[in-house]
């Protein structure tokens, strides 16, 4: 990813995706940086059989990330740049 996109606070590396038009906080395990490009490993996701328990996996390019998350929240609206006007 973008090192724009990616957001280190404390110990925990997250991205925001993009679902339903709505930001979504995202951990991260990283690997390489350098070039302006961070190297993700995997990203955690809520399991979908109990909706609570947390997993890792790997990304699939299809996902749509934030390029540029300065001052987004978890749950905010956004407007997809892919998205018709």
């Amino acid at each position: 990813l973008p090192a724009s996109a990616v957001v280190t606070e404390g110990e925990q590396t997250f991205c925001y995706r993009v679902e339903g038009g709505k930001a979504v906080r995202t951990p991260l395990q990283v690997g390489l940086s350098g070039g302006g490009l961070i190297e993700v490993l995997k990203k955690q996701v809520k399991t979908r059989s109990s909706g609570a328990e947390e997993g890792w996996e790997g990304f699939t390019a299809e996902e749509e990330v934030v390029a540029n998350p300065a001052g987004l929240r978890d749950g905010q609206p956004v407007r997809s740049s892919a998205s018709p006007k």
